[in-house]
């Protein structure tokens, strides 16, 4: 595997001869031979998740199971309300493709993300005007 390696890496364009190495060593005729079966187990070993990228394929482990979710709108409603004090940096869509990897939903990413939306505005003000009522509350204190 060693010397797979450093071949590759001299290659000038490595994504293009790991691919040709991915078509051969995942061929029928390489998984009859032994010594060609070890190799192309350690090759996509190592080079599973660039394949699975290029390919535009999610790195997830399609044979883990995801988390089961038995009230889809209490989670919604819970990260609808954690986007905007724990991950105000990034979108509602992210949050949605990413919870969608972990956990088992029913429906879309979209109407997913819609709900989380929904819940962020029904909810945000309230959340923001208490905190601002224990500010004040801390701020009196401290006089």
């Amino acid at each position: 595997m060693d010397k797979l390696e450093a071949y590759i890496g001299e290659c000038p364009d490595r994504r293009i001869e790991i691919m040709k190495l991915a078509w051969l060593l995942g061929s029928d005729e390489c998984h009859q031979k032994k010594g060609w079966t070890d190799l192309a187990n350690k090759f996509f070993d190592k080079f599973r998740p660039e394949i699975l990228t290029w390919c535009g394929f999610d790195l997830v482990d399609p044979w883990k199971e995801r988390v089961p979710v038995n009230d889809r709108k209490f989670l919604s409603d819970l990260l609808g309300q954690m986007k905007v004090y724990y991950f105000n940096d990034v979108s509602f869509d992210f949050l949605a493709e990413h919870f969608y990897l972990c956990f088992r939903l029913e429906g879309t990413v979209g109407s997913f993300c819609t709900e989380m939306k929904v819940h962020d505005s029904d909810y945000s003000d309230c959340i923001k005007h208490f905190l601002n009522e224990i500010n004040k509350i801390n701020n009196k204190n401290k006089k």
